[in-house]
């Protein structure tokens, strides 16, 4: 808040009483009691010294914003609207009255009349660095990036050194944008100006991450502590990104840190919980993420990792009721009605399963995971048409999906005698992780085999390439598909299949 002030003013009731008993008409000395009460925030009795002042002096434009202030400090943001507007009949070009009328309407979330306040008193006065300041604020609030990064780059221009807290919303508005360098720029110069900001370093710290800068990351995020050593957001993160690297042992003991220092941390809880899940200790992320959802019963992401959790153990009624739970909160949550769906289908109530992913899609129908799930339960009814449907519908919505291109060119060739050139063209031009490109080429291997001599020339370069690799694939359609070829070709197959089981676990 910008406070108004009328000069002489020293914190010295004495002084100011001693000025009333002399004369009990003096508004200034009320003004200033006022004020020393604001300063001590015993806002009741700086009200009543303001009220006192302007019942004398009721065009004392000062006290009513001081008294507008007063009000705002207590949330009684009405009766501080009311007082800044009195200023504003009194003195149309006041404008610290109009930057304190945005403030408090910012603070009621009544964001396009706090931009209306800001803009006025930066007409009143162009070079008010701190209502631009504000305005991107208030921009940023309504999600306006743009206008937001505007706003605080005319903050910076007025007033390069202005304040660290400009430079450092300026990096929030940029992150968000996912414009990262310009984001690292911004967090550099808060703390520039301010070496010991430790939130500024925690945000470059997460810009980093997004940016897959991993080392650079844990730096920041280390600087933020040395800075504040009960940074337990900090420490979150420094657990997020060890998590990134899958340096799982120590993600752990930072999320234990940022535990121990907030023992209430429900979303620390949370991460902890899907660490250990990601090093398969399933016992023990199931007792962080109950941990979480103790702290917090309404924390959905707790209870969906819950049930990947109990799904991976196969306790598939436990995770049923987990994702349920999920759906309770957050009945709009396209992602637990897909999880359930895939739990339906590991516990072979296909129908079940269809449904859930199918309400997946209705809530969010660009969602590949539901698409890839739906594919995977028809393949289990053998309805090979509806399969392929669906894999291609993943596909097409995220071309980048490796799982649904592997379960779509399998079905292609035990089903429809060849994977489609079209469908092989799109991941060839798609997909780079190595253990897709390793089944691609097994599927092709066996789709293209013409006799025993060409297969071990191909298998010798497969094995070349991926021998030192180990999966897990489920063999039985491609036996199947084998065991109904005829003529020499059966058995050549069939003798291709055994070579690459060797290299996977089934």
């Amino acid at each position: 808040m910008a406070y108004f002030n009328l000069g002489n003013t020293y914190n010295d009731k004495k002084e100011y009483d001693k000025a009333i008993e002399i004369n009990p008409k003096d508004d200034t000395a009320y003004f200033n009691i006022g004020f020393t009460y604001n300063d001590k925030k015993e806002y009741d009795k700086a009200i009543e010294a303001y009220q006192k002042a302007i019942e004398i002096n009721p065009r004392l434009d000062a006290a009513y914003g001081n008294l507008g202030i007063a009000y705002a400090n207590k949330k009684e943001y009405d009766k501080a609207i009311e007082a800044y507007q009195k200023v504003i009949e009194i003195n149309p070009e006041d404008d610290k009255a109009y930057y304190n009328l945005g403030n408090t309407y910012n603070d009621k979330k009544e964001y396009d009349k706090a931009i209306g306040a800001y803009q006025k008193a930066i007409k009143i006065n162009p070079k008010y660095d701190k209502a631009y300041d504000r305005l991107g604020f208030t921009y940023a609030n309504k999600k306006e990036y743009d206008k937001a990064i505007e706003a605080y780059q005319k903050a910076i221009y007025i007033n390069p050194k202005y304040d660290d807290a400009v430079y450092f919303n300026l990096g929030l508005a940029y992150s968000i944008k996912k414009e990262y360098d310009k984001a690292i720029e911004a967090y550099q110069k808060a703390i520039k100006i301010n070496p010991k900001y430790d939130k500024a370093y925690s945000n470059l710290g997460n810009t980093y991450r997004n940016k897959k800068e991993y080392d650079k990351a844990i730096e920041a995020f280390q600087k933020a502590i040395e800075i504040n050593p009960k940074n337990d957001k900090a420490y979150f993160n420094i657990g997020f990104t060890y998590n990134d690297k899958k340096e799982y042992d120590k993600a752990i003991g930072a999320y234990q840190k940022a535990i121990k220092i907030n023992p209430e941390d429900d979303k620390a809880y949370s991460n902890l919980g899907n660490t250990y899940r990601n090093k398969k200790e399933y016992d023990k992320a199931i007792e962080a993420y109950q941990k979480a959802i103790e702290i917090n019963p309404r924390l959905d992401a707790a209870y969906g990792n819950l049930g990947i959790a109990y799904a991976n153990k196969k306790e598939y009624d436990k995770a049923i009721e987990a994702y349920q739970k999920v759906i309770e909160i957050n009945p709009r949550l396209d992602a637990a009605y897909s999880n359930l769906g895939n739990t339906y289908n590991d516990k072979k109530e296909y129908d079940k399963a269809i449904e859930a992913c199918q309400k997946a899609i209705e809530i969010n129908p660009k969602n590949d995971k539901a698409y890839s799930n739906l594919g995977n339960t028809y393949r289990n009814k053998k309805e090979y048409d509806k399969v392929i449907e669906a894999y291609q519908k993943a596909i097409d919505i995220n071309p980048k999906l490796d799982v649904a291109y592997i379960n779509l060119l399998e079905v292609q060739l035990t089903h429809k005698k060849n994977m489609s050139s079209e469908t092989v063209k799109s991941f060839k031009e798609n997909i780079e992780d190595k253990e897709s490109l390793m089944l691609f080429s097994m599927l092709e291997i066996l789709q293209n085999i013409k006799d025993e001599t060409s297969f071990e020339e191909e298998f010798g370069r497969w094995r070349e390439e991926f021998g030192d690799m180990k999966t897990i694939w489920d063999f039985n359609e491609l036996d199947s598909w084998a065991q109904k070829l005829n003529g020499d070709g059966k058995k050549i197959v069939q003798k291709a299949i055994e070579a690459f089981k060797l290299y996977f676990n089934n």
